[in-house]
């Protein structure tokens, strides 16, 4: 969100969670608080409460390639060069393409996101309108926006780090490669860890308190990457790094943190 005056700036929230008065709806409301003090206009799209369908399929189109078999990319690919893309993914494109900075808030399930949350990307993102062999990493579509991931998880702190339920930055880099694949700048997430599923806490519980410390982080966290405070984006391999066969050029240095080499 480099060089724009903070009146010129948009963020979007996209929240992921069934229920609107959990933690993960509180820490949207407070991104979109820290937002407005900031001086940025900012919308949530509630995936939940606004009943988006993230199953892909054929009902969703309104011209077709073929009507013989569903090629997902080539449905999608058709429908973008006649500029008739399928019910609700026009309006939520306009809303990423609309915003300098998205924020995905979602709890992690069964180490990953919520289905609904992978099935938006699944529908939303479409080849040919969003990306081609010729449009993604550094020459992405959405290169200039930024993006941030905003997760929950049960288990505490410790048993990722990694710990007894694994390594968090292994879990959350499908995700994070996915938006630098996009175009987007993407920078490190907030994670809230430990948060319980239960009955919200009395306000004057050590839980409430931590969850209160928890949200003011974020908050932090949101003023940190827009005004580009005490934080770098994260490094992603580009196409200068890569030969012809898509393989890391021997004068590269790798930026892929799980890889053996």
């Amino acid at each position: 969100m480099m060089n724009q005056q903070n009146g010129d700036r948009s963020a979007l929230i996209v929240l992921a969670h069934p229920e609107r008065q959990s933690f993960n709806g509180f820490l949207a409301d407070r991104a979109a608080t820290t937002f407005h003090d900031l001086g940025i206009s900012t919308s949530i799209a509630d995936l939940y409460r606004e009943g988006f369908d993230p199953v892909e399929g054929p009902q969703h189109y309104l011209v077709r390639r073929s009507l013989d078999r569903f090629i997902a990319m080539d449905e999608q690919r058709y429908s973008s060069a006649k500029g008739q893309l399928p019910n609700g993914v026009a309006s939520e494109l306009t809303r990423v393409r609309n915003a300098d900075l998205v924020i995905f808030q979602f709890p992690m399930w069964w180490y990953g996101p919520p289905a609904i949350l992978k099935g938006w990307f699944d529908r939303v993102m479409l080849y040919g309108e969003t990306y081609s062999s010729e449009k993604r990493y550094d020459r992405g579509v959405f290169r200039g926006r930024n993006a941030i991931l905003s997760v929950t998880t049960g288990s505490p702190r410790n048993v990722f780090s990694p710990g007894r339920d694994g390594d968090i930055d292994f879990y959350l880099w499908p995700i994070h490669f996915m938006l630098y694949y996009l175009g987007f700048t993407v920078w490190p997430a907030h994670v809230c860890y430990g948060i319980r599923g239960n009955s919200p806490p009395d306000r004057s519980s050590n839980e409430y308190r931590e969850l209160i410390t928890n949200a003011d982080a974020l908050s932090r966290h949101v003023s940190n990457v827009v005004n580009q405070e005490s934080i770098s984006p994260m490094g992603f391999n580009g196409w200068h790094d890569w030969d012809s066969d898509g393989k890391l050029l021997p004068t590269a240095k790798i930026k892929f943190p799980f890889s053996k080499v």
